[in-house]
């Protein structure tokens, strides 16, 4: 992006902070470990993550263990179909339930927030989008093959903000990733804050200015 921009208005400076929420966050920590060799003309000042995706493949074996519909699902659909155009060798329609076979087709025309409704996958428990028959080890290891974080080394300072009440990236995942970045050392800042929720990480007033204030840091 800073790239593209640069191209239009070459005042623009050099140095930048990557920073990302959710599966933005996962991006973020990505876009930060090849950043020196992808941008080399840019100086990366640190990286934020706000609640990151992290062990999917540790996420998605639970998912049968998750009964009640809500929200979730919509999410879970969603990558399930991500597994599914990035290897299709694995025929990941055929393992799905009759009730998620029914609503597949909606995850090329709908957007999250209409994925989430109950009379879409909100209507179906995460443990209901695989039949119970079906093995989904293939599955499963596609999402940890190649895009958990906890794998990455990433150059300067990283700072990754959690909500303790978020139901959607859990904070023992993120916990871990902290644990596993720092063992790889990376130099990470890690901060928790309790009855943050998933949204709550990018609008609660306290992370929010956490936040801006480690950025300003950097510069």
């Amino acid at each position: 992006m800073v790239r593209a921009a640069r191209k239009l208005d070459d005042s623009i400076g050099k140095q930048v902070v990557i920073a990302g929420h959710s599966q933005g966050g996962q991006a973020a920590l990505f876009a930060g470990s090849l950043a020196r060799k992808w941008t080399p003309e840019l100086s990366v000042r640190g990286t934020l993550a706000f609640a990151p995706v992290s062990h999917l493949g540790e996420q998605g074996a639970l998912l049968r263990a998750l009964a009640t519909p809500g929200s979730l699902s919509g999410l879970a659909a969603m990558i399930v179909r991500g597994v599914d155009i990035a290897n299709p060798q694995l025929n990941v329609q055929s393992l799905l339930s009759d009730k998620a076979k029914a609503l597949y087709p909606q995850l090329d025309e709908k957007c999250l927030g209409d994925l989430q409704k109950p009379d879409s996958f909100g209507g179906v428990a995460p443990a209901e989008l695989f039949r119970p028959d079906a093995n989904t080890d293939a599955v499963t290891a596609e999402l940890g093959r190649d895009d958990d974080p906890e794998q990455l080394t990433i150059p300067g300072p990283v700072l990754i903000e959690q909500g303790l009440a978020d139901t959607t990236v859990f904070p023992n995942f993120t916990n871990d990733l902290n644990t596993e970045l720092k063992g790889r050392g990376v130099k990470v800042t890690y901060r928790t804050y309790a009855g943050v929720d998933h949204g709550g990480a990018v609008v609660n007033t306290k992370v929010a200015n956490d936040a801006f204030a480690w950025v300003k840091k950097r510069f």
